[in-house]
């Protein structure tokens, strides 16, 4: 016994299964183990037969429903079959035949809604509850206009045993749902908490390796881009030379460029990129351009033409890199 009620809270708590499907299995087992006890306290009343019959027929359902749930995990499957045999079937054969009015039945009608509210996450609930109280209204006035579709219970006593065990059932099924959803929502907080703490830690790590690799490529490119101002300022090379070191130290401003864009990542993750505003000639901008692309044009057979409008001013204001 023991085992199967570790099982049953390793079940309940486990992040495995949908919350939705361990809410159904917890109402379903409460709502079994209620009339079951409904029927033992009963047993030897000389109530009617056909309660007996109802009661039993319900459990069986509820107990089949459940294991269905627990293999399938369709839950939704499971509570539309079970909204429809007791909002429809046992609910209103139970009242006739256990009392009526003067009965726990309405107490039972509680727990049924309690219980579908704990399986529907969408508006079916309210389908259900609707049909179920129109229903409910049904009987209850169709008993009030002919008495006699009541069957009496056997025994006045009854009625103190039919309404406390239906409301003691509500009681614990309330308040086990209470109890459930706040630990899972507890634990859903923590983990949620511990997640929060896991992305700071990576986003702390990514931030120190970007901020490490920012240096470690910065460095060579700074490298190659003086080497290469020292070979313009050489007024020995060529002109060939010449033009080839200018498009190199183009290239390696835009790179440069570029990388720091990357690099900053912490910046564009906040939302605080921020645009380096200049004044520059637009015809040195995209002679820039023409250099970074003409050679692979080239290499790949292709025209490169440039065609710059006459409305297109000779100065601009902006961030040019980013153009």
């Amino acid at each position: 016994m023991k085992n199967i009620i570790e099982r049953f809270r390793h079940m309940m708590y486990s992040s495995d299964r949908p919350l939705p499907q361990r809410m159904f299995l917890l109402a379903a087992t409460i709502a079994s183990i209620t009339l079951i006890a409904i029927m033992v306290i009963s047993v030897g009343s000389s109530q009617g037969v056909a309660i007996y019959v109802v009661l039993t027929v319900l459990v069986v359902l509820l107990l089949g429903m459940t294991g269905y749930v627990y293999r399938t995990g369709k839950t939704a499957v499971g509570g539309v079959i079970l909204s429809i045999i007791i909002g429809l079937v046992a609910f209103p054969m139970g009242y006739l035949l256990g009392g009526g009015a003067h009965s726990g039945s309405s107490i039972w009608f509680v727990i049924a809604i309690a219980f579908m509210a704990t399986i529907f996450r969408t508006n079916y609930f309210w389908v259900y509850a609707i049909i179920s109280s129109l229903a409910f209204g049904v009987v209850a006035y169709a008993s009030y206009l002919n008495p006699e579709l009541v069957v009496p219970l056997a025994s006045p006593d009854l009625i103190y045993v039919d309404t406390f065990v239906p409301a003691v059932a509500v009681a614990f099924l309330v308040s086990a749902l209470l109890r459930y959803t706040s630990r899972i929502y507890n634990a859903e907080s923590e983990l949620a908490e511990e997640q929060k703490e896991e992305i700071q830690a990576l986003s702390d790590a990514q931030s120190r390796f970007f901020s490490s690799m920012s240096h470690e490529i910065r460095t060579p490119l700074n490298t190659i881009i003086g080497l290469n101002e020292m070979t313009l300022r050489d007024p020995l090379i060529s002109e060939e030379i010449a033009e080839n070191a200018a498009n190199i130290q183009n290239a390696s401003r835009m790179l440069l460029s570029l990388i720091n864009d990357v690099l900053d990542i912490s910046k564009i993750e906040s939302g605080r990129m921020e645009l380096t505003e200049t004044q520059y000639e637009t015809s040195r901008m995209l002679s820039d351009i023409v250099n970074l692309l003409w050679t692979r044009a080239k290499e790949k057979g292709l025209r490169f033409e440039v065609n710059v409008g006459e409305n297109v001013p000779s100065m601009l204001y902006g961030d040019e890199m980013r153009l």
